[in-house]
């Protein structure tokens, strides 16, 4: 009974050290911590999940219609508290009857027919798109392939990216590769309808910023060229590490520029700031005053500011379309 009590008195000094070891970050001291504190952090991976489920339906209603994008937001929604992990491949299997009953429940789905619902699952379980899959008894119930629908979207990313570096042209011989997998370059030319000449002149382009690759197929030990198949490929896995790497790159770029724009001005936004911090309670505008000169700054570093924090934020949606999904 005396070890019993010792051991009482033990926990409840560890208890009341507890209680008192919450850290202060703004002064870095010890300040008391009430048992009845509720303290909050942020799911990270719950935010990463719906930014998912997000991506997903925008590459559906892009791809597809609308219609197509209301059912999948009803069925990734009716399917979230089943998911094991952020990056989930394959969702939970709905039946129709769960299916029609989520998407009645939502805004845009309410007036939707069950015609209209059958059509938009069809379509998106159709061959060429694979977005869903039946299973079950008689293929009664319906899978998610979550995989499938966020790699569309990075290859469609891809493409944009393509389009805008290096032309239509380019981004037709890019995606025509992407398709049909290896091709020489008779056959680029003659499929994309663009001349030899230019078709060689992409392809080099494209080979030398890592987004095609080139493989030499000989008849003979020599390697001659005219004993020689060229034949040029999109190899996804490692170009989407090359995209990524020239992400966090730009990302940085845009943030350095910002800043060095920002020290630029820096005398200006001092006063500035100046002049909101001498406000008076009372609203009256301080005594400080800018020149036409400083305001002309004032606002020329806003436009840029907010373009390249417009830039960033575009980025960021792009890292993390294809680091965190």
């Amino acid at each position: 009974m005396e070890r019993e009590n010792k051991d009482n008195v033990a926990s409840s000094k560890v208890g009341e050290k507890r209680k008192y070891e919450c850290l202060n970050e703004g002064t870095g001291t010890l300040i008391p911590n009430d048992d009845k504190e509720v303290l909050w952090r942020v799911n990270f991976e719950e935010v990463i999940r719906r930014l998912r489920h997000k991506a997903c339906v925008a590459q559906v209603r892009s791809r597809l219609d609308l219609g197509a994008g209301t059912v999948l937001e009803a069925m990734l929604e009716a399917t979230r508290c089943s998911e094991t992990s952020v990056k989930q491949k394959i969702s939970a299997p709905l039946s129709m009857d769960a299916i029609m009953q989520a998407v009645r429940a939502t805004t845009e789905g309410r007036t939707m027919t069950l015609e209209r619902i059958r059509a938009s699952l069809n379509q998106m379980a159709s061959d060429s798109v694979g977005y869903l899959s039946r299973t079950g008894d008689m293929g009664g119930h319906y899978v998610i392939h979550l995989y499938k629908i966020l790699e569309a979207a990075r290859k469609s990313e891809v493409e944009a990216i393509v389009l805008k570096r290096f032309g239509r042209e380019s981004c037709r011989v890019f995606r025509l590769l992407a398709m049909k997998g290896q091709l020489e370059q008779k056959q680029i030319s003659d499929q994309a309808l663009v001349g030899r000449k230019e078709t060689l002149e992409i392809l080099y382009k494209l080979l030398k910023d890592d987004y095609l690759q080139l493989q030499e197929i000989a008849k003979s030990q020599d390697h001659a060229p005219s004993r020689t198949f060229y034949l040029w490929r999109v190899n996804y896995s490692s170009l989407m590490e090359h995209i990524i790497d020239d992400m966090y790159h730009g990302a940085s770029n845009l943030g350095q520029r910002l800043a060095h724009e920002l020290e630029q001005e820096q005398e200006v936004l001092d006063l500035l700031k100046q002049m909101h911090q001498s406000k008076n309670t009372d609203g009256s505008t301080s005594h400080v005053t800018l020149t036409k000169t400083q305001r002309d700054q004032v606002n020329h570093i806003r436009r840029v500011a907010t373009v390249l924090e417009t830039s960033i934020l575009k980025l960021d949606d792009s890292i993390i379309l294809f680091h965190d999904f």
